[in-house]
């Protein structure tokens, strides 16, 4: 049997910025049809990461050039200081993709996801 090697880095990463959605998708397994009971749940799962953070795994990952995906549980855009985090990424010469519902999506935002040359963006539609 043949050994395959296996990347130190991944070839795609998921930096989740901030678990925290404003929507409530019937499919998402994290915020979608959530009981009152669930609620303790859902609060402990909701995280935020910060620029310190997210600047200390991108140093250890930037030689391998992953496409990082600052979008996982939540949505993206309600990320604390996600320009700076988006610049801290392409700074080091990395892609960046995410998904996002575009609810809070702006004219200044877009127009800078376009001067900051963000690789690709993804608008998921219920």
């Amino acid at each position: 049997m043949k050994k395959l090697s296996v990347p130190d880095v991944p070839d795609r990463l998921l930096l989740d910025l901030r678990t925290e959605c404003n929507l409530r998708c019937p499919m998402c397994l994290l915020h979608g049809d959530i009981d009152e009971k669930d609620g303790d749940k859902k609060e402990a799962a909701i995280g935020k990461m910060e620029l310190h953070e997210s600047a200390k795994i991108l140093d250890e990952v930037m030689h391998a050039k992953p496409l990082i995906q600052p979008s996982m549980w939540g949505e993206p855009l309600l990320a604390k200081n996600l320009e700076d985090h988006i610049k801290a990424m392409k700074s080091r010469d990395i892609a960046v993709c995410f998904n996002t519902n575009g609810l809070t999506l702006r004219p200044p935002m877009a127009e800078f996801f376009v001067e900051n040359e963000l690789d690709s963006i993804f608008f998921s539609l219920v």
